[in-house]
């Protein structure tokens, strides 16, 4: 495992590339970075591995990691402030039922997730499901709301 990476800026004939680009538009520290003279600086605690799922998400042609990988992903995207990588895995977790509802509420609370939470508590059908899933969970106040007016409506 890679302790830590050398981010490399290459010059070429054309000018900037065209990934300089989608990093200036997409985070604030790759463009810290890239506005200033540095060509290299070092990102520590990063795998190589990590760093190629989370810029192969921000290719046009985006590519989507296995779930399992979400977690730090998201967490090197907020590492990086780059939150288009939030949204893109919000956006595919709504799309996809490829992780169980307990494990989206918990990385959308963990990561300011705003739609993910409202369409998981659509998706639980008894009151039974909300318990199982808030019994051992440490929620933010708003999830939580969201779980309990899910317990009211079940309840009508």
């Amino acid at each position: 495992m890679d302790s830590e990476l050398e981010f490399a800026i290459q010059s070429s004939t054309t000018g900037k590339h065209i990934f300089d680009q989608i990093l200036l538009k997409n985070s604030t520290y790759f463009a810290d970075f890239l506005n200033s003279d540095r060509t290299e600086f070092p990102i520590e605690n990063v795998t190589y591995s990590e760093m190629k799922q989370l810029l192969r998400i921000l290719n046009p042609e985006a590519q989507v990691p296995n779930v399992s990988r979400f977690p730090a992903i998201l967490q090197l995207a907020e590492t990086f402030n780059i939150p288009s990588i939030r949204l893109f895995i919000e956006f595919y977790l709504m799309l996809y039922d490829e992780m169980p509802i307990k494990e989206k509420i918990e990385m959308a609370d963990k990561f300011g997730m705003n739609n993910l939470p409202e369409q998981c508590c659509n998706a639980l059908k008894s009151i039974d499901e909300v318990k199982e899933l808030v019994t051992n969970m440490e929620l933010s106040e708003g999830v939580k709301a969201k779980l309990f007016d899910k317990c009211i409506s079940l309840s009508k």
